[in-house]
């Protein structure tokens, strides 16, 4: 490139370098959504096409993803239903039309394959004690169905002029066949957790009468109702925990513990489930409130979320907020800011469907899900042999190869390779690799330095990184060569080189930037996070007149360079 043909203008700028990656937040959240199967409200689709049912899952998974959550509550279980092959209930009719009949593949296999490739966590979103309601009469002349099967544990409750069936909570053979079907899907899958809804009674006028006269022993029924469902969850926490030690037990219970002063319908005395309970005892590792209230709505959230949190006895709280009111989607931002704010453990969308209709792009960051202490692994080794190779310069393409650590024993594995860019002092993220992958390709669009230093950590099944690290520095000879032809002071550049526009820029701080292009004819707009030090930036070739108009997110200042 020589001097003729290179393009210079002068200002008096103090800008940065683009920031490759995200910075991984140094507070971890659980950042989860509520995938329903149940009507088919957000998944499987209503066709039977087994390659649009497995496409749509993954658009729905890449999409949460893609708005940096990092868990998918994925129910498993509806209406006495599952939604895979088991032994001990119905297969759902919503993949091939009639209970018990089997698409070509596993869903529930597909969906923690699918889920584990994006880096989300998965979650077996479970109806625990109510096993039928809607219209879908086909399932109760069903012969094996649950609520034909066994007559004998069903309890019909009427609501507002609906029935629903329920099993008994109040017999033991209902609690053990419960267990027997989280310890199948425990055993089969590699699921990352269970969270368990419906874990109480549908309300005060529920007909257990001869549960009751059986076991009651003479307790207040009330109270015997709550120690009932202390009692599954105990059991089930423990034989669960002897399947898996690592698998994480949530309940999604009512908003409302006991205060009836703000709500109809409360936990403790409506539906008997005593949640404080399972947080003092510390059965569950999370518990996920159904907090289904606007900020100025009636209750509020804020006092709500905070009464959970004071009494979480250390396990993690997960607030979950209502997208499908209005209020609630209005305020999302101001929502996760006040649960922060309260040092909650994340935040659950109640439900998916609904991410499409409210003005909510997504978390801005990637970060991992909140850090459950007490359950315990060793620490992981980080990979070793971390190799990369140039293939492309403008934009820079690079291929990664690494092995996993032989001292790694088969109890501590790698369940990701997370790979950052060194930035001054600390790290940004950029991807996440699945621990069966051992290579990956890069391409940075906008490559910024001369020199890039990339490392590599291992994160177990717990998200804990690797304490060390393999570290690697890839040299961009294309900028180096710029950089050689050129005597670059503080102020910014434009030039041409190979038929493209480069800007350079210098900053003192980190800042974030609008580029705006445009010739008359053509107009494209940048968006970047830039850091201290020099930016190369290249553009889109565009034609001369040129106009690059350059915007600060903070404050009003605005630059424009011209070139005729």
């Amino acid at each position: 490139m020589n001097k003729r043909n290179t393009l210079i203008l002068l200002l008096l700028l103090s800008l940065g370098t683009a920031v490759l990656g995200s910075p991984l937040q140094t507070k971890r959240e659980t950042r989860a959504v509520y995938v329903a199967t149940n009507y088919r409200i957000d998944w499987p689709p209503d066709t039977f096409n087994e390659e649009v049912q497995k496409n749509s899952l993954k658009q729905i998974f890449r999409k949460i993803r893609s708005m940096n959550f990092n868990t998918v509550f994925f129910q498993v279980r509806s209406n006495g239903t599952v939604i895979y092959p088991s032994k001990i209930e119905t297969f759902s009719p919503y993949f091939k039309g009639k209970p018990d009949e089997f698409p070509d593949y596993d869903p529930l296999a597909f969906a923690v394959k699918t889920a584990h490739s994006l880096g989300l966590e998965i979650h077996a979103w479970v109806n625990v004690f109510r096993c039928f309601s809607g219209k879908d009469k086909q399932l109760l002349n069903y012969p094996q169905h649950i609520a034909v099967q066994h007559k004998n544990w069903i309890v019909e409750y009427f609501n507002e002029g609906k029935k629903s069936y329920w099993l008994d909570p109040g017999l033991p053979e209902v609690r053990n066949y419960l267990i027997s079907l989280l310890k199948e899907m425990v055993e089969n899958y590699k699921i990352d957790g269970i969270n368990l809804d419906y874990l109480r009674y549908p309300g005060r006028f529920f007909d257990d009468s001869f549960s009751y006269s059986a076991y009651g022993q003479g307790k207040p029924k009330a109270a015997w109702r709550r120690q009932n469902i202390i009692n599954f969850l105990t059991q089930a926490y423990k034989e669960l925990k002897k399947i898996n030690p690592l698998i994480k037990i949530g309940v999604s219970p009512i908003g409302i513990y006991k205060d009836e002063s703000n709500a109809s319908l409360t936990g403790y005395y409506d539906v008997f489930q005593d949640s404080y309970a399972f947080l003092k005892n510390k059965i569950v590792d999370y518990i996920s409130p159904q907090i289904y209230w606007a900020l100025e709505g009636t209750p509020k959230l804020e006092p709500v979320a905070k009464g959970w949190i004071e009494h979480s006895n250390g396990r993690n709280v997960v607030p979950a907020i209502a997208l499908y009111k209005k209020a609630v989607a209005s305020e999302v931002p101001e929502i996760i800011k006040t649960l922060r704010k309260l040092n909650a453990d994340g935040v659950a969308f109640y439900r998916y469907d609904y991410l499409d209709k409210i003005n909510f792009n997504g978390f801005k960051h990637f970060t991992y899900p909140a850090e459950m202490s007490w359950i315990k692994l060793p620490d992981v080794l980080p990979p070793v042999n971390f190799k990369a190779q140039v293939v492309k310069t403008f934009p820079l393409e690079i291929k990664f190869n690494w092995k996993d650590n032989p001292k790694n024993s088969k109890f501590v594995t790698p369940q990701y390779y997370s790979l950052f860019v060194k930035n001054g002092n600390g790290l940004n993220l950029i991807t996440m690799v699945p621990a069966q992958k051992n290579s990956l390709n890069l391409t940075i669009k906008y490559p910024s330095k001369t020199e890039y230093t990339f490392v590599i950590k291992s994160v177990n099944k717990l998200w804990n990184e690797s304490k060390d690290f393999s570290s690697i520095a890839v040299k961009n000879k294309f900028l180096s060569k710029i950089i050689s032809l050129h005597n670059f002071g503080r102020a910014p550049m434009l030039f041409e080189q190979s038929g493209k526009m480069i800007l350079s820029l210098t900053a003192n701080q980190q800042e974030q930037i609008e580029i705006i292009l445009n010739n008359g004819s053509k107009k494209s707009v940048l968006n970047l996070n830039l850091e201290k030090g020099r930016n190369f930036i290249p553009l889109l070739t565009l034609k001369k007149p040129l106009t690059v108009e350059i915007k600060f997110k903070k404050g009003s200042k605005v630059f424009r360079l011209k070139i005729r």
